[in-house]
């Protein structure tokens, strides 16, 4: 199915795997990052470990990260899952990676599911002034 996907749209389209990532072992997960690259994805979201926040499976993302750059792989991990402006900036030092992903809603949750403008403004300055 897998290589279907990546036959039709990898030439054309930045191909993203989800978080069904986190339910490979960690000892396989590098293994299956080199064969996801091998058909063509550019990036995988994870939060390092299944049914965990990415700050929770920090050093699964950040071994993941220096093995992507140490065999120099043209591929972004990308920390998703639970991320939050008190820890992002933790999050990017602890595993390295230059790209989180959040839903960053207004809580309550609304109907139209709503984007909490405070949030994203929190998580943006908290990440430059990690850097």
């Amino acid at each position: 199915f897998l290589e279907m996907i990546a036959e039709q749209f990898a030439a054309h389209t930045w191909l993203t795997f989800h978080r069904a990532f986190d339910h490979i072992s960690p000892s396989g997960q590098p293994a299956a990052l080199i064969q996801l690259q091998q058909l063509g994805f550019k990036a995988v979201l994870t939060s390092g470990l299944p049914n965990t926040s990415a700050i929770q499976g920090a050093a699964t993302i950040a071994a993941l990260q220096s093995m992507v750059h140490h065999k120099k792989l043209d591929f972004q991990l990308i920390a998703g899952g639970g991320v939050h402006h008190s820890h992002v900036a933790d999050l990017v030092r602890q595993t390295g990676v230059n790209a989180i992903h959040g839903a960053f809603l207004e809580r309550p949750f609304t109907p139209d599911f709503r984007a909490d403008a405070t949030e994203v403004r929190a998580v943006y300055e908290a990440i430059q002034n990690c850097n």
